[in-house]
């Protein structure tokens, strides 16, 4: 076990702890302002592409068709190419007291949960291997890569 510190000692180190952060305080209204503002930024002359290996790491874009604190739902149908609706894909699931599940129609992401529309079908389970609707429906945890 270590000894406890001199009186003296233990004032000298409070002392410069404090000198630190003062000195710190003082210098912060010189410092540049940080910001996160690198896409609006033009491009270095030196910075190099992504190589082609990496392309593939890039997130994809997401489309965000409505607010998702707003309540309203909407029907969330989407239609393909031809006119008729596009299947569905699971991507994930969240569970827990309120179970959640990460669904890409028509190229748009959605998370819903119990109770939320999907199409024309109402979510009434969502469980490790996908999600029930109330017409008896099941969509399965989709096991192809996001592109």
């Amino acid at each position: 076990m270590l000894r406890p510190l001199p009186s003296r000692r233990r004032r000298a180190i409070v002392r410069s702890a404090l000198w630190t952060c003062a000195g710190a305080l003082a210098l912060l209204p010189i410092a540049p302002p940080w910001t996160l503002q690198a896409q609006d930024d033009p491009p270095l002359p030196h910075a190099r592409p992504l190589p082609a290996k990496l392309e593939a790491f890039r997130y994809p874009h997401v489309v965000i068709v409505r607010d998702p604190f707003s309540g309203d739902a909407g029907d969330g149908a989407a239609a393909g190419p031809d006119g008729a609706p596009e299947r569905p894909l699971l991507r994930a699931v969240i569970l827990g007291p309120r179970a959640r599940a990460l669904v890409d129609v028509g190229g748009s992401t959605q998370l819903v949960s119990i109770g939320g529309r999907i199409g024309t079908g109402v979510v009434t389970a969502i469980d490790r291997d996908g999600i029930t609707f109330d017409d008896g429906r099941r969509l399965a945890l989709s096991a192809e890569p996001h592109s």
